[in-house]
């Protein structure tokens, strides 16, 4: 039987529009996260250049209870992210003008959505998007981003032009195979990047919405029935002269997110708990000299390496005000 790697191809989406699909490297934006591949599938064998220490091999199997495979090797080697198959079909499902263009069509959303073509069109008080962007890069002001708009649309793309929202919460429905699997919360940071996912076993949209969210969600099901994989649903709650609204559905991700993966370090070892908080930050340095046993003690799960660009953390408790204790403890808080 032949071997087979898996790649964390955190580049899934510049593959997809701009690169070649079938040259799979590992390279530093691929390496940031790959840890993460073993911890929800630690059977599978990650494809990786770089090298890790005995002493986080060792921590990382004491979580997953599982050796932590890895290979340089040029073996027969898959993207675990996001698979290419049927490219013509990726390119629709990630492309946010044909999202947005579905939610104006059928009527799921009274927000005004313009496609912007030329920089005569461009004006401040607006949030423009690029098509093609994912986890909020391609996000622009302006007319503090003006030269990255007007190379974009110099490029021939348009840009999606919609309302500045005061947010309340971002949340993501996560389905497979056209089912729904999981609902969660996460946090975005003010230049709309993820940061991390809550997760519980009893997520519940407020505010009187789940009806309208519901219905919405059936079309967009009815919308992408031909795909068959995982896929994330990303939607948001805003306040508009002080009511709470919903945006049903402002993009569609064809792959495995880190939502997913939230949800699945939830399933796989902290479902004991009601809450679990993943969180990414930037690393500073600050948990160099911690001492990992007494943060798993305050119920902090440190998972990567402290010497990456990028810490990412489980926190756990009974109710969200015991996660932002921990926060406040650590000084995690956005």
């Amino acid at each position: 039987m032949e071997k087979i790697a898996w790649l964390f191809n955190a580049d899934f989406e510049q593959k997809l529009f701009h690169g070649d699909i079938k040259n799979l490297q590992s390279t530093k934006i691929n390496q940031e996260f790959e840890y993460l591949l073993h911890l929800v599938d630690p059977e599978k064998i990650t494809f990786s250049t770089k090298n890790y220490s005995k002493s986080y091999r060792d921590y990382i199997e004491k979580i997953s209870n599982k050796p932590f495979l890895t290979t340089q090797s040029t073996v027969r080697i898959e993207p675990w992210l996001g698979s290419f198959h049927n490219r013509d079909q990726l390119l629709i499902m990630q492309d946010k003008v044909k999202t947005l263009s579905f939610l104006v069509k059928n009527n799921l959303t009274s927000e005004k959505i313009a496609f912007i073509k030329s920089r005569e069109e461009l004006e401040a008080g607006y949030l423009y998007k690029s098509p093609t962007s994912f986890s909020g890069k391609g996000h622009f002001l302006y007319p503090r981003d003006k030269n990255k708009m007007v190379k974009v649309l110099t490029a021939g793309e348009v840009l999606i032009k919609e309302r500045i929202h005061s947010r309340v919460c971002d949340f993501s429905t996560l389905v497979f195979n056209n089912g729904i699997i999981a609902q969660y919360e996460n946090i975005i940071d003010e230049k709309f990047q993820y940061k991390g996912s809550v997760i519980t076993n009893d997520f519940k949209l407020k505010y009187g919405l789940q009806a309208s969210y519901k219905a919405a969600i059936k079309g967009f099901l009815e919308y992408t029935q031909d795909y068959m994989g995982y896929l994330s649903l990303d939607s948001y709650l805003y306040l508009d002269n002080s009511k709470v609204k919903l945006f049903p559905v402002c993009e569609i991700n064809a792959r495995k997110t880190m939502g997913y993966i939230a949800n699945s370090l939830y399933l796989n070892y902290f479902s004991r708990y009601k809450v679990m908080k993943f969180l990414i930050i930037k690393n500073t340095g600050f948990f160099r000299e911690k001492n990992i046993e007494e943060l798993q003690a305050e119920g902090l799960f440190l998972l990567s390496p402290v010497s990456n660009t990028f810490l990412s953390f489980v926190l756990v408790g009974e109710t969200k005000a015991d996660i932002e204790l921990i926060e406040k403890k650590f000084g995690l808080s956005l």
